[in-house]
């Protein structure tokens, strides 16, 4: 008969006795555990790269459709007029000609500060911040919210007698004969009101109605290269509106011609303007 050993396996036949069983099992859990922690950093490593691959991809389109006319899926701008206007539509900013022609709509932008004194445009999208290049048909990033606030003009010191009480004058923007100039008021609850004013003096002539009391909500934009007065005349969160809100061209008060509508509260912005 085989000889047995203290713990009654027979020596000689092969079979595992309990403590090597205990200790085979040990080593299989630990090259098991050892291959699943293998894995699970190679997993992890793979994800990261994968997540940083793709965070640059995105990037990168991102890049291309906010500065490359015809980048990939990008709202692509045609050539666009020395002057014209952005509006924001609340889905979108729609760029027009001074003639009310639709140029193009840059989807899921809106507009920075559109009640900023006349200057850049400046657009948002995703808390990035962009200056419309309409020279180059392009939108240039911008490096922060700070980058874009300095790139908008300050009000400035307006020389002009106040009309009220209750308000002041913001800017004062001359036309291109130098003949009038077109003054923003901003009155009591920052309501704003633009006006015609002589450069030779004179009393401000509202660019809608006759005075400051019966003139709707207006906001000076600039002028064109003929002479005419850009305004925007919006729906009114505060005091009155204009009865068809948008952008109008004036020659003179109470003359204007509407370039582009602007619906609900949206602003707008001219580019180009002298």
């Amino acid at each position: 008969m085989p000889a047995h050993d203290p713990y009654g396996g027979p020596i000689g036949t092969g079979m595992m006795t309990p403590l090597a069983d205990a200790r085979e099992g040990r080593r299989r859990g630990a090259f098991v555990l050892l291959v699943a922690m293998i894995l699970a950093a190679v997993a992890f490593v793979a994800i990261k790269l994968i997540a940083s691959d793709s965070h640059e991809a995105v990037a990168r389109a991102e890049e291309d459709v906010l500065t490359e006319p015809g980048g990939r899926g990008s709202p692509a701008l045609p050539p666009l007029p020395h002057q014209g206007v952005a509006v924001d539509t609340g889905r979108g900013v729609a760029l027009y000609s001074l003639d009310g022609r639709a140029l193009a709509t840059l989807r899921g932008f809106h507009l920075y500060d559109s009640t900023a004194r006349p200057g850049p445009v400046v657009l948002t999208r995703g808390g990035r911040y962009f200056e419309l290049e309409s020279a180059q048909g392009r939108l240039r990033g911008l490096a922060s919210r700070r980058a874009a606030d300095r790139l908008l003009p300050a009000d400035g010191s307006v020389d002009l007698r106040p009309i009220d009480d209750a308000g002041r004058w913001r800017y004062a923007l001359g036309s291109p004969d130098d003949a009038w100039r077109l003054a923003q008021w901003s009155g009591e609850c920052e309501i704003p009101t633009a006006f015609f004013v002589a450069t030779g003096g004179g009393r401000p002539l509202p660019v809608v109605g006759t005075s400051l009391r019966n003139a709707p909500n207006s906001l000076a934009m600039g002028w064109t290269a003929d002479g005419r007065a850009i305004v925007l005349l919006p729906e009114a969160a505060c005091g009155s509106g204009f009865e068809t809100a948008g952008v109008y061209l004036f020659d003179s008060p109470n003359d204007g011609t509407l370039v582009a509508p602007v619906g609900g509260y949206g602003g707008a912005r001219a580019w180009g303007g002298s």
